[in-house]
């Protein structure tokens, strides 16, 4: 197990899977937004930072169960959410928790009398909807608990609907936009089956910024995602074009979009950025 603090993007609330309500919730133009939990199943519990997660019916750990084993104190969950904005969908990172303590019964080496301590403080302490899981398998449910964090206030657009055909077959799904490949994930960002391992520093960062914007008065003038490609040294941009290229990604956009909004004035950088657009043309 690492040492270093990770962070773990997972999606969360109202889906259009028909076992996750088949909707979306909405977002207003300020992105301010309201929780759209799954319909009766209320988790993340925001008030007391808690999320919970369960095996499969068939009793072996999915991929989200898996990492969500890995996680430790002072990790980062980080909540997305489908989201939909004048009719068009779209991901924002909709709230976080800081680790505090994980509850983890996923085929517990707990004595029968240990479990029951463990469940009897959970029920003594939680509300998150596991617990109820809990009371009654006994295992096979893991809980995890914030020590701080919770709901942001305003939505952070994080990913676009990217609509491609192959063979004739239209698929359409959601992909990291651009801006926010400072999060280091450039893949699909569409089903809640598995988490996704982003970069720990980069996204408290961004979390931080909008935390500070509650309580204090913050700049505005330019954007979050701009503030934080600022505090990125240039071996760090380097290592995100090289990880984009490794992908076959087409990073032309990105490096456009670095030039005019990060680093116009910056000719080292510039440089960098413009030959790899340039040999990718």
């Amino acid at each position: 197990m690492s040492l270093k603090p990770e962070a773990l993007l997972l999606r969360v609330g109202a889906d259009t899977g028909k076992s996750a309500g088949g909707f979306l919730g909405s977002i207003s133009e300020d992105n301010s937004f309201e929780w759209t939990s799954i319909p009766g199943h209320n988790d993340p519990l925001w008030e007391e930072l808690t999320y919970g997660d369960n095996l499969s019916k068939k009793d072996k750990p999915a991929t989200k169960i898996r990492q969500l084993q890995k996680l430790k104190k002072g990790d980062l969950l980080v909540f997305y959410a489908g989201l939909k904005k004048n009719n068009v969908d779209a991901i924002y990172i909709i709230g976080y928790y800081v680790i505090k303590r994980i509850y983890n019964l996923i085929e517990p080496s707990l004595s029968h009398e240990e479990l029951n301590e463990i469940i009897e403080e959970l029920n003594q302490k939680y509300k998150n909807p596991h617990v109820k899981f809990i009371n009654k398998l006994r295992k096979g449910n893991i809980i995890i608990v914030g020590e701080k964090g919770g709901l942001l206030k305003k939505g952070i657009k994080i990913g676009s609907k990217k609509i491609t055909y192959k063979d004739n077959k239209k698929k359409s799904q959601y992909v990291m936009d651009t801006e926010f490949y400072f999060l280091r994930y450039y893949g699909d960002i569409t089903r809640s089956g598995s988490g996704h391992k982003i970069n720990f520093k980069n996204a408290w960062n961004l979390l931080k910024e909008k935390e500070l914007q509650k309580v204090e008065k913050v700049d505005f003038s330019e954007s979050e995602w701009v503030k934080i490609w600022k505090t990125l040294s240039k071996e760090e941009i380097l290592e995100i074009i090289n990880e984009i290229k490794e992908k076959n990604i087409d990073e032309k956009y990105f490096t456009e979009i670095l030039i005019k909004n990060v680093y116009p004035d910056d000719n080292e950088i510039k440089s960098e950025l413009e030959s790899v657009r340039n040999s990718s043309s």
